[in-house]
């Protein structure tokens, strides 16, 4: 066998496992979609959909209060050196 013999067999070979890579990719991607799809649906049929995160203005009233209760305290150096 010469060396384009060889190179084109190989290239065969190559664009065979491609085709075959892309089939079990796609057919991994429909599998994810099915699961995200079950999983929307449980979660959906929740009686109460979980809480993913709190909104801003909590994070915000919280944070204030919790420096508010250290730099009254003295445990925030930061806040208490700037109150002085």
């Amino acid at each position: 066998m010469d060396d384009l013999t060889q190179a084109q067999a190989a290239l065969v070979a190559l664009e065979k496992c491609k085709q075959e890579l892309l089939k079990e990719l796609h057919s991994i991607q429909d599998a994810v979609q099915l699961q995200r799809s079950i999983v929307e649906e449980l979660i959906a049929q929740m009686p109460m959909a979980p809480i993913h995160h709190l909104p801003t203005e909590s994070l915000l009233q919280q944070d204030g209060f919790g420096r508010h209760v250290m730099s009254s305290e003295g445990c925030d150096p930061v806040l208490s050196k700037s109150l002085d």
